[in-house]
């Protein structure tokens, strides 16, 4: 019966058939002639051969040329390159604030990177002893990316300046031989150019800035920006304060919420704007603490007098390195000294809990 039916189709039918298989046929080759991987010069796509007739003319694809981006560059707005100084020599500091602060308001950042041992990362992967300085040059170029070019890279070595002018286009470092000649550097562990003596060279750099009357964003060589800082830092939330940090959280497996039903302070200064993020746990009770981290810190000086609690806290910070480096050495129980009692965080944290705790206009915000 079957048969039959199909015989009952037609020379017509049959026609009309064959018709729509030649049309069907065309209709695949000239997909496959417009194929990404065609118009790629490919003759074949992977595991997929392309039908060709024998000795056919090859097809020829014309790739439109690529339009050209008309967007303007970011704006490096009014930033020298400057030589690679000793910014302890005369002046050497100042002419570089100058060349590399943005020029309309004074703003500018400043980083560190050292080639020399960390010791947080001695018993680490030893190819970890050169990712300060990649993270510097992407951050360089993250900075580039989003129109900024106003930074001031300190590094741990004139040589290790050389080779970032030289092999990434770096032209905003210096270096420093502040404490280079300590007599206790040995004692505690610590060569010139290693990371506890560069922070403590950073912070210095920091506070010389802002006493010149620049506003300075301290940031560490791993931080990523995915968008212009200042759009926050100046905008209306935290243009008032002076200086703004980060924290760090320390109740392991917490941090700070603001859930729909969690108490809120009112923020005086902008009305219909309320604070919330801090609250007890649950489990224990125990309230969550949350702690500066000054892998970016913001100091705006503007919104600060030169005998208030932030400049303070840097001269109290900077105070405090000295005197731990040049008294007792602390050692462990072998007798090896504990270089980390040399980190920059614990003293600043300190210094603003003496300082800006006390005049009471510190806020914490998640």
């Amino acid at each position: 019966a079957r048969l039959g039916g199909m015989g009952r189709f037609g020379g017509r039918g049959w026609a009309l058939v064959l018709l729509l298989a030649l049309v069907w046929s065309s209709l695949c080759v000239g997909a496959d002639a417009g194929d990404l991987w065609y118009k790629r010069g490919r003759r074949e796509r992977p595991g997929v051969p392309l039908w060709k007739p024998p000795d056919a003319t090859p097809v020829v694809v014309e790739t439109p040329a690529p339009t050209e981006d008309t967007t303007p560059a970011p704006r490096m707005e009014g930033i020298e390159a400057i030589d690679n100084v000793d910014i302890e020599a005369p002046g050497a500091l100042e002419k570089a604030l100058a060349a590399r602060a943005r020029a309309s308001d004074k703003e500018l950042i400043v980083m560190a990177v050292g080639d020399t041992r960390d010791h947080r990362r001695m018993h680490k992967d030893p190819a970890l002893s050169q990712i300060s300085v990649d993270f510097a040059v992407n951050l360089v170029e993250n900075l580039a990316a989003l129109g900024l070019r106003n930074y001031l890279m300190l590094t741990s070595s004139a040589k290790l300046c050389d080779e970032l002018r030289r092999d990434a286009q770096i032209d905003g470092c210096v270096h420093s031989s502040h404490l280079i000649d300590h007599p206790k550097l040995e004692l505690w562990n610590v060569k010139p150019g290693d990371m506890f003596l560069l922070w403590a060279q950073q912070w210095r750099v920091v506070r010389r800035a802002l006493q010149s009357g620049y506003s300075v964003m301290r940031v560490d060589s791993d931080v990523v920006f995915l968008e212009d800082p200042y759009l926050a830092l100046h905008g209306p939330l935290l243009s008032p304060y002076a200086m703004v940090s980060q924290t760090d959280v320390f109740n392991l497996g917490t941090r700070p919420k603001c859930e729909a039903d969690a108490d809120r302070t009112p923020e005086t200064n902008h009305p219909g704007v309320a604070r919330c993020g801090l609250k007890r746990l649950e489990t224990n009770g125990e309230e969550i603490k949350t702690q500066l981290n000054i892998g970016l810190t913001y100091f705006r000086r503007s919104a600060m007098s030169d005998d208030g609690p932030v400049l303070g806290v840097l001269n109290d910070m900077l105070s405090a390195f000295e005197t731990k480096l040049g008294g007792e050495v602390a050692v462990d129980d072998e007798g090896n000294a504990i270089t980390e009692a040399l980190l920059d965080q614990p003293m600043f944290r300190s210094a603003v809990a003496v300082r800006a705790a006390a005049s009471g206009g510190w806020r914490v915000a998640s």
